[in-house]
């Protein structure tokens, strides 16, 4: 059908992961059905910024729905009628500025875990998650978790008690700063007595940003800046550390963008939404296919 065509042709192969689209499964070049993800954000009624982290966001409506009221400082850049369903993509005012996500990238990590010279690398990767060693349950990847009373979408790296683990990003082209935040699940973050996570960042082996966890519910907030290197390709890696390892629900997210340190999101006018059947905005086409390199690749 149109829909499958415009769902594996268009919107999947601009995307990392499907949000609010109970789908589990997609059409592989031979039109064999391959399993992708099993964790995916239901946005449901978000009252803070559970979706702010993705440049752009599809949506399927009913045909005669309008858009969800969460999503109104965002631009609508395609809508079609397909099948009966309206499908449309919203992408944030800020789009342009990212240059690259560490979130979607991360089948571009090398994930290990070590231990003095002990180093142990996370070669299988399953399901948008790389397995490390040591550990069974032990893995650095895409999860969707509970922060702040939503399913939020943020890499998960759980540390292990003893052992630094390691997402070290090649070839990242550095912006003018590098922006994210980091949370515990909502679970460990009322836990009484656990250990805190050590966080860092390195560009280049050099360590850049180091912050201790506090017991504290929902994310905190990091900036980078690295105008004094912009336009340079490094490598980014992110390390967590913790003496005990227990409910140590831990994840981040993060991005390279081009603006300036400090800046807040923009906030651009919004065109009208064109009713289904209407004329297309920029023709009612996906957008074209971007290569893994691309710097705006999106959720």
């Amino acid at each position: 059908s149109l829909f499958e065509d415009i769902l594996n042709e268009g919107l999947w192969s601009h995307t990392k992961q499907i949000h609010d689209l109970t789908v589990g499964y997609r059409l592989g070049p031979d039109g064999a059905l391959t399993h992708f993800q099993r964790h995916f954000l239901i946005l449901g009624q978000p009252n803070t910024t559970s979706y702010r982290i993705y440049p752009r966001i599809w949506t399927v409506l009913a045909h005669d729905a309008e858009p969800p009221a969460y999503l109104d400082d965002m631009t609508p850049d395609f809508d079609q009628a397909v099948d009966g369903l309206r499908l449309m993509r919203f992408a944030a005012p800020d789009a342009a500025e990212i240059r690259y996500d560490f979130y979607v990238r991360i089948e571009d990590a090398k994930v290990s875990v070590y231990q003095g010279d002990d180093v142990r690398p996370c070669t299988d990767f399953r399901l948008m998650r790389w397995w490390c060693p040591v550990r069974d349950w032990n893995h650095v990847g895409q999860r969707a978790i509970v922060i702040q009373d939503e399913w939020q979408s943020c890499i998960w790296q759980h540390p292990l008690a003893g052992w630094t683990t390691r997402a070290a990003y090649p070839g990242v082209t550095l912006g003018r700063r590098i922006v994210g935040e980091f949370a515990f699940s909502d679970e460990a973050a009322v836990a009484p007595g656990l250990e805190p996570v050590v966080f860092k960042v390195l560009i280049d082996g050099q360590t850049v940003l180091e912050q201790r966890t506090r017991r504290e519910w929902g994310f905190r907030a990091f900036e980078i800046d690295t105008r004094g290197r912009e336009g340079q390709t490094a490598e980014v890696a992110v390390e967590t550390t913790a003496q005990r390892d227990g409910l140590r629900h831990f994840c981040w997210r993060g991005q390279v963008r081009s603006d300036d340190p400090g800046k807040p999101r923009a906030r651009l006018p919004k065109p009208p939404v064109p009713a289904p059947g209407e004329p297309a905005i920029e023709d009612k086409k996906p957008a074209p296919a971007t290569s893994p390199g691309h710097d705006q690749q999106g959720i």
